[in-house]
């Protein structure tokens, strides 16, 4: 970066070996991993090794120096294997060069994370000499002459990074609420909830929980980073390549900037929960009115099955009569009479008996449900005495260790 005009220098440099990025960078091996632009699911993470700061996250991988940063993206399959990202190097200098094979065709626009990560630090560097010189805050530096401070160049991007992921959160968090907010609307306003709702339910809360667990796990790479004093002492690669000691604790500037986005990640976090939360409430009420409406249609369904019941014993007996067999009653003169009465007798008689079976039934589960609520309600109460008596006796046994104390 050029420090009169904000200037940086940009090199895409496409199929980098893991071998060549390792000597090149200090890092070791094992870090490949975390850096490995094919794996998606990484968790969030900041790495502090020994003049290299590995910064990772899903949708950016980085390797900051004290005057470059890395950044590494993955071509399309048929342009670059797995093992050889393309990076963009972001440098100090003002300078522009391309380095791909042993010729240089047209450079490649960077891509629009890149374009924006560098105007960040621009953004970052420019507001930095504004308030230096509001202010008037001067260093001296061996030369004797005065300088304004200025910000180690392995903070800018890392502040530029934090700032392009956060953002990119922030956008996830407003279009999430957005449709929460719409969804439960309509589900309210709405007299039959559809499938289409269900469905989109389902869809929005999912997409709540992966937003809920990227802000907690960028939240807890921060503060992993905050309680290591000494990965933060050697976040400060700019003294360690000039030989410059720090004591553990002399961190203050860049703890407020960890200290910052660690409660920005927190108020995000906090605003998703708040979604899932309304999410839940909304599929709880959802599963008590289908529940309702479950056991009403139970309840109808046996009482149908009562009523066919009782027209099945009563057909019963109409059956019997009905057969072309003589039984002497067809030529009696009020053989209808008498039978009609006692097949509503009998049809009366099954239904009644059938919905008194339904009434008990519900009586005995209620009073079951009632006694199991009693019963949990009692053994809290005993357990609560238990220890309000255990509480009591100890510190009746205290007082008394006090009192023998006091009488020797």
């Amino acid at each position: 970066m050029d420090e009169a005009t904000s200037d940086m220098k940009m090199v895409n440099v496409e199929k980098l070996s893991k071998m060549r990025l390792c000597k090149e960078n200090g890092i070791q091996p094992r870090d490949l991993r975390v850096l490995d632009t094919d794996i998606q699911d990484q968790p969030a993470s900041l790495l502090v090794r020994t003049g290299a700061i590995l910064f990772c996250l899903p949708s950016i991988r980085a390797v900051i120096r004290s005057d470059r940063v890395l950044l590494l993206e993955a071509l399309p399959s048929s342009e670059s294997p797995p093992e050889n990202p393309m990076t963009t190097t972001i440098g100090k200098d003002d300078k522009t060069e391309t380095t791909q094979g042993g010729h240089e065709p047209p450079e490649p626009p960077p891509s629009e994370v890149v374009q924006g990560i560098a105007q960040d630090i621009r953004e970052l560097r420019m507001r930095e000499r504004a308030a230096a010189s509001v202010f008037g805050a001067k260093e001296q530096h061996e030369e004797g002459e005065e300088r304004e401070p200025q910000a180690p160049f392995e903070f800018l991007a890392l502040e530029a990074l934090l700032s392009h992921a956060l953002s990119s959160l922030s956008e996830t968090s407003v279009a999430v609420t957005e449709r929460v907010s719409t969804l439960l609307h309509g589900m309210s306003t709405s007299e039959v909830i559809s499938t289409n709702q269900l469905q989109e339910l389902v869809e929005v809360k999912d997409a709540g929980e992966v937003f809920l667990r990227q802000a907690k796990e960028l939240k807890a790479a921060l503060d992993d980073v905050l309680s290591q004093p000494a990965d933060m002492r050697m976040m400060y690669l700019g003294d360690a390549r000039d030989g410059i000691a720090r004591e553990i604790g002399d961190d203050d500037d860049l703890e407020l900037l960890l200290e910052a986005y660690v409660k920005y990640a927190s108020s995000l976090a906090s605003t998703a929960q708040q979604n899932i939360s309304r999410l839940q409430a909304a599929s709880s009420h959802i599963n008590l009115l289908l529940s309702s409406t479950r056991n009403r249609l139970l309840h109808l369904e046996i009482r149908v099955a009562i009523t066919t019941l009782a027209f099945s014993a009563g057909g019963i007996i109409a059956g019997i009569f009905g057969m072309n067999l003589f039984n002497g009653f067809e030529e009696h003169p009020s053989a209808f009479y008498w039978v009609v009465p006692l097949i509503a007798l009998v049809s009366f008689t099954y239904w009644r008996i059938g919905r008194r079976a339904l009434s008990y039934a519900r009586r005995l589960k209620m009073s079951q449900a009632g006694m199991l609520g009693g019963a949990m309600r009692e053994a809290r109460m005993r357990q609560a005495v238990a220890l309000r008596k255990a509480k009591l006796e100890r510190i009746h046994d205290m007082r008394e260790k006090v009192t023998v104390g006091r009488q020797n």
